[in-house]
């Protein structure tokens, strides 16, 4: 009897404080209305044509939304909105991809992190002989940056459509003395590394790079609005790029810059993708379903501190951790991205939109910091 009165009790309690599963929100929907002001005033702060963001909680709730436009014609009624469903070039985000590639080569054994550049790309590079698969991965190779270099940038820019071969951009760095200010097991970011990594994907699995991560990366995860292109145009329903080349802090529509040569960037950073697909992607860099239960510890042991960032930002076999944000960020030019898990919770944000003055806002970096903020004040 005292049991049934108990129960009967507790439902009483529960009827009058209206406990059903339809009283209980969601993560996306207890913060959207922070997340709506978080995206409106960092664009606001901003004159980037547009920009998208998605948030996909540790419960499993998804907030997404757009501001501004994906192309921007002569006047605002011209313009194309903006919507989370658009393609974009990823930029260097594109590495988390080339890394996992390696990963899975190493997997089949058609190689091993410990081989030098040397013996599968034999007379490529001056000091292959040194420079390990590895030390390519985690940018310890000490290789210049090539796009750092004005005899690159300065056609980049001014034609992007150039017609650069692989020869060419290896070219640029193949004879370069290695840096020798990098301290013993620290990164110096460097697009050289990945370039070479591209090659060796290719020498070492008898396909092209398209093919590859099709193959063994796009199509089993689902990831069917990204790729690799293979010509200066992009397919599908994509947000068009712009580049503020007069350094006046706006975007014209003659600055607009959608159209790149594939080979220019290539493996360092020329992936597009969707906030979508890179939300299944990010699951994939956490959980390490496509790799050995070795390989993904591996990738997770974060022991090289970037050069020049703060100690709380290092890097591993194509993943960067910064302040406990596992993930990469990525810029190319008309696009900057930011793809992180920061406990548990999925950030991904883009703009169509680059400054060349380092003076003017990072749109998606000032959207991962507030959002990071919010979910820690939580």
């Amino acid at each position: 009897m005292k049991l049934k009165i108990i129960f009967i009790y507790f439902l009483l309690i529960c009827t009058a404080l209206s406990c059903s599963d339809s009283d209980f929100k969601n993560s996306s929907e207890i913060f959207n209305n922070e997340l709506d002001n978080i995206l409106k005033r960092t664009f606001d702060s901003a004159t980037v044509p547009g920009t998208s963001m998605m948030i996909k909680f540790k419960d499993g709730s998804v907030w997404k939304k757009s501001a501004g436009f994906a192309f921007t014609g002569s006047s605002s009624e011209d313009g194309v909105p903006m919507n989370t469903e658009m393609q974009f070039r990823i930029g260097s985000t594109t590495k988390t991809m080339i890394g996992t590639a390696v990963l899975i080569l190493a997997d089949q054994k058609k190689l091993n992190l410990s081989d030098n550049v040397e013996k599968i790309l034999p007379g490529v590079i001056k000091y292959g002989n040194s420079i390990t698969i590895e030390s390519l991965l985690n940018h310890t190779s000490r290789l210049i940056n090539y796009t750092n270099l004005e005899e690159f940038a300065d056609i980049y820019l001014d034609n992007p459509t150039y017609p650069w071969t692989r020869n060419e951009i290896v070219d640029l760095f193949k004879d370069s003395p290695l840096i020798d200010f990098q301290a013993e097991n620290e990164s110096f970011y460097s697009n050289s590394n990945y370039y070479l990594l591209g090659m060796i994907i290719e020498k070492v699995s008898g396909m092209t790079l398209q093919n590859f991560m099709e193959t063994f990366i796009f199509k089993p995860l689902k990831m069917n609005d990204t790729y690799i292109p293979a010509s200066n145009f992009l397919t599908g329903n994509f947000a068009d790029g712009y580049i503020d080349l007069n350094v006046n802090g706006y975007f014209e529509p003659e600055e607009k810059i959608t159209s790149q040569n594939p080979d220019a960037i290539w493996s360092a950073g020329s992936a597009v993708s969707t906030l979508l697909d890179l939300s299944i992607w990010l699951d994939e860099l956490m959980n390490g379903n496509l790799i050995s239960s070795e390989l993904q510890k591996k990738r997770m042991d974060f022991n090289c501190h970037v050069y020049g960032a703060p100690e709380e930002v290092l890097y591993s076999l194509g993943l960067m951790n910064q302040f406990g944000q596992i993930g990469h960020t990525g810029a190319v030019a008309g696009y900057t991205t930011i793809m992180f898990n920061y406990k548990g919770n999925s950030i991904i944000a883009f703009t169509n939109g680059y400054y060349l003055s380092p003076e003017e806002p990072d749109v998606p970096g000032l959207l991962l910091e507030a959002v990071v903020e919010m979910i820690d004040k939580d």
